[in-house]
């Protein structure tokens, strides 16, 4: 008997270290990491897109870094239906959800997206 997932949850949490690393990536590449430069430079186009003119680039900046943390799992969503016709297929026949959600690390509460 084969169990069969219904549901895809992409989670994200605050205070995301590697967001956090993104937002603060001109401070972080010149240590020499270049692993860890990889990562956070994984995150500039997202944070191109939201960023407002302006608005101080950085981890500190709160607001900021919540709305990167929201479209990077949005965008996660659309990498799984984009990199997968079975998932995507099934999700349009109704079969299974792909949903987005964020876990506050604080409260433990989780609000869906």
């Amino acid at each position: 008997m084969w169990l069969v997932s219904k549901l895809i949850v992409v989670l994200g949490h605050t205070k995301c270290g590697a967001l956090k690393g993104g937002l603060d990536a001109a401070q972080i590449e010149g240590l020499g990491m270049d692993n860890l430069n990889h990562l956070i430079n994984h995150f500039d186009p997202i944070i191109n897109e939201i960023i407002e003119e302006g608005e101080e680039r950085s981890s500190k900046n709160s607001p900021l870094l919540e709305r990167l943390n929201q479209q990077n799992v949005k965008n996660a969503i659309e990498d799984i239906r984009k990199q997968s016709s079975t998932l995507s297929n099934l999700e349009n026949e109704g079969k299974i959800k792909i949903v987005g959600a964020n876990y506050d690390v604080e409260t433990g509460a989780v609000s869906w997206l």
